[in-house]
């Protein structure tokens, strides 16, 4: 017999909630590892046995076809930001630097707020500029770099290389 008294109910839904919570865990937990074992066989067993056999393309009887590509892993270590930074600009990739602004204004200063970008050194507002070159613009940057025969300074830049795997199914119509 289940009762609906308030505390039957907190004491119900908490424990909704908590197996609920213990689900997703479960499943965050199991997504980590199949995607650890789908990354495995993509950059490492297919592009092994594809080089093994000798070919970087194949057609399987039921359509699936598979290509050996180049991936590319591209990131700046965060102590090296300022001089990576500096390095794109005087070397002419200044243009995938993105710079945000950020100010911090008190308690009641939405008005300073509103005129502060035109006039921040007037009315002695302090702001904190933050530079970075999104992910995927930094990864495209790197491989066309690898591509045209360049390597990126590795004191400043994080890339590597890797064969990966590339699986298409056949449409189904």
């Amino acid at each position: 017999m289940t009762t609906n008294t308030p505390g039957a109910r907190l004491d119900e839904l908490v424990q909704v909630a908590l197996a609920n919570q213990a689900r997703v865990d479960q499943l965050t937990s199991e997504l980590e590892d199949a995607q650890q074992a789908l990354n495995r066989i993509l950059r490492t067993d297919l592009p092994e046995l594809l080089t093994e056999i000798g070919i970087d393309e194949v057609k399987l009887p039921d359509g699936t076809k598979i290509t050996l590509t180049t991936g590319i892993d591209a990131s700046i270590p965060d102590d090296k930001k300022s001089d990576a930074f500096v390095w794109m600009v005087e070397n002419g990739y200044g243009a995938l630097v993105r710079s945000e602004v950020k100010v911090v204004f008190g308690a009641n200063e939405i008005d300073r707020a509103t005129e502060a970008m035109g006039a921040l050194q007037e009315h002695g507002m302090q702001a904190e500029i933050k530079m970075q070159v999104p992910p995927p613009t930094l990864k495209a940057w790197a491989k066309e770099r690898l591509m045209a025969g360049e390597v990126p300074p590795p004191a400043l830049f994080n890339v590597r290389a890797y064969d990966m795997a590339r699986i298409k199914q056949p449409s189904k119509r």
